[in-house]
C-alpha cells in the first residue's frame, strides 16, 4: 500500500495537525513546513473539513496567548476536543497518510514541528 498522499507535485506521507501563531493552516509536513490554504484543496479534502481546520486555527489565534496561554478554560477544552475530532476526520479523508495530532497548547510540551 502506498503510504503517500499527493499534494500537487509533492507526496505527503505524514501530516501533523498543530496550531501555531499566525499559521495559515494547522497542517504541517516536516519541520517548519506549514501547508498554505491551497494545499487543503490539493490534498482533496472536502470543503467542510477544510473550513473546520481553518476555524480550529482561528480558535487558537483568538484565544491562546504566547504569554499566559488560554484566555478561558472553555476555549482550551473546545480546542482539545475539536483537535481529536479533526485528526479522526483527516485520517478518514487521507487513509494513505499518517495524521499526528500535536496539542502543545494543551500539554505545555514543545511543538513537534
Amino acid at each position: 500500500m502506498d503510504s503517500m498522499v499527493r499534494a500537487g507535485d509533492q507526496q505527503v506521507g505524514s501530516l501533523v495537525l498543530m496550531s501555531d501563531y499566525l499559521a495559515p493552516t494547522p497542517l504541517w509536513v516536516g519541520v517548519g513546513a506549514c501547508l498554505g490554504h491551497g494545499y487543503l484543496e490539493r490534498l482533496g479534502l472536502p470543503e467542510p473539513l477544510a473550513q473546520q481546520l481553518l476555524a480550529w486555527q482561528e480558535l487558537f489565534d483568538a484565544h491562546y496567548r504566547q504569554e499566559g496561554g488560554w484566555d478561558s478554560p472553555d476555549a482550551a477544552t473546545i480546542y482539545e476536543q475539536d483537535g481529536h475530532q479533526l485528526q479522526a476526520a483527516l485520517q478518514e479523508a487521507l487513509p494513505d497518510s499518517v495524521v499526528q495530532l500535536d496539542l502543545w497548547p494543551i500539554t505545555g510540551q514543545a511543538p513537534s514541528v
